[in-house]
């Protein structure tokens, strides 16, 4: 068991980054966070960085100022164009100047874009499969996942606020799916979608 690190002192963000990098329905689960974040935090300004196939899934979302992707096709034209599109979301990511990094990830790159933010609050998931020095040194805090296999995904996600000294057990889940994304998305989700 380790234990969780806590941030010093109060917080008040001006603009957080919250990085999440799954899949379509992932992107629904992390709206409790990013509401809850609101709630908190009415004044600061709050973007994900996500996968670009899912952005559809939280373009229309009135808390999330803005939403930037990494393309996964980045990595088919090659090492080079890869690293040349990172690099250039990175020193954007940068010039947001975050206060605040939630890295909800278990990815190494998304670690590793934590840090390279420059925020002063970067805050990971103490995962044990990431139980490393350079995990700990791309996070300023991390939160428990002692209890994960017992809660559901949207409350995993909120514990992420423990080291803020914020216990917030539920919030509401929130489509933020624009009508234009719905050709894009899989038959399936697009029949269940009304509007």
């Amino acid at each position: 068991m380790t234990p969780e690190t806590r941030t010093s002192g109060r917080v008040n963000p001006a603009r957080i980054l919250v990085i999440k990098l799954r899949h379509h329905g992932d992107m629904l689960l992390i709206t409790p966070l990013i509401h809850a974040l609101k709630q908190q935090y009415p004044a600061a300004c709050v973007d994900v960085l996500l996968y670009e196939e899912t952005r559809d899934m939280l373009a229309a979302n009135t808390d999330i100022r803005h939403i930037y992707g990494i393309d996964r096709r980045w990595k088919k034209q090659g090492a080079g164009h890869q690293l040349k599109m990172e690099w250039r979301l990175i020193r954007t990511l940068r010039q947001q100047r975050y206060d605040m990094v939630l890295n909800l990830a278990d990815q190494w790159p998304s670690a590793i874009i934590t840090k390279l933010t420059g925020a002063a609050i970067r805050i990971g998931f103490d995962f044990p499969k990431r139980r490393h020095p350079a995990w700990r040194f791309c996070h300023t805090a991390l939160a428990s996942t002692e209890r994960h296999n017992q809660l559901h995904t949207v409350q995993q996600n909120l514990s992420i606020l423990a080291p803020l000294g914020l216990d917030i057990a539920d919030a509401p889940a929130t489509m933020g799916l624009q009508r234009a994304g719905l050709a894009r998305q899989p038959r399936a989700a697009a029949g269940r979608i009304s509007g």
